[in-house]
């Protein structure tokens, strides 16, 4: 059953055929990249891309950093690791959750573009995911965490 007060956010929903994955990725990024253009939140954040190291010799990791803008003292530190069952979602995908939940609540956030099944088998995901987590650990300070 479906809440009432969702149920017209639902119906509204494409359906992505998973049998396509790079097909599904670019309809969920481009129904999400048109929600997120009126973003207030990200004119309170300084938001910036970043390769980090990769698990044990694989491959750098993309993450996205988002850190309120004039954080004075260290304030918390999130990973964000984007649903979609390892098959869709991206740093794109999580943009408008990630800028709120930073702006919001005054975090720091970290949200990881872990890479994707078929092209990447089991445990790609799950390192990169590491990854990203060992940087926040690493770069704590430097990120004002």
């Amino acid at each position: 059953m479906i809440d009432p007060e969702l149920a017209a956010f639902v119906e509204a929903m494409p359906v992505f055929d998973l049998n396509d994955p790079v097909a599904a990725r670019a309809g969920f990024e481009a129904m999400l990249a048109e929600m997120a253009r009126d973003l207030p939140q990200a004119a309170l954040l300084d938001i910036d891309d970043r390769m980090v190291p990769g698990w044990e010799g694989e491959p750098e990791v993309k993450v996205r950093v988002y850190r309120p803008k004039g954080a004075g003292a260290p304030v918390p530190g999130v990973l964000m690791i984007h649903g979609g069952g390892f098959i869709v979602g991206s740093v794109e995908t999580e943009h408008i959750g990630a800028a709120m939940t930073a702006a919001d609540l005054g975090v720091v956030v970290v949200s990881v573009d872990y890479r994707l099944a078929p092209e990447h088998a089991y445990p790609a995901a799950v390192h990169d995911c590491y990854a990203a987590l060992r940087y926040l650990h690493s770069e704590a300070a430097a990120l004002g965490v």
